[in-house]
């Protein structure tokens, strides 16, 4: 049986979760996107709170991303960094052009509902 002698821990059962970790890599860089343009594209009612609480979000997205990214190096993995090959495998689906408000937040609540199904 290989290991991964400084984490004792199976290399196969290793490279399973790394094959998953690199999968919600790819769906945590797509919403990371879209919440961007959610905040830089925000109109109209609530723009002032919805502004910042998308910049609270794409914050807390991108230290997910950089905690996937090193999470997969220690299992012996390499992260895969290219947009491009996020969007061939990633389950979120990017989008455009979201100024308002509630088409907002209804991609976001599904997509954090992508992420626990």
């Amino acid at each position: 049986m290989k290991t991964l002698d400084y984490l004792h821990l199976d290399a196969s059962a290793a490279n399973k979760v790394v094959e998953a970790l690199q999968q919600l890599l790819a769906d945590y860089q797509v919403f990371y996107t879209n919440l961007r343009g959610f905040h830089w594209n925000i109109k109209g009612h609530g723009f002032f709170v919805l502004h910042s609480k998308f910049e609270e979000m794409y914050d807390d997205a991108a230290e997910k991303v950089d905690e996937l990214a090193e999470r997969i190096l220690m299992l012996g993995g390499v992260p895969v960094n290219k947009f491009s090959e996020y969007l061939k495998v990633a389950r979120v689906k990017e989008v455009s052009g979201v100024s308002c408000g509630d088409e907002a937040l209804e991609n976001i609540l599904n997509t954090y509902g992508q992420f626990i199904a």
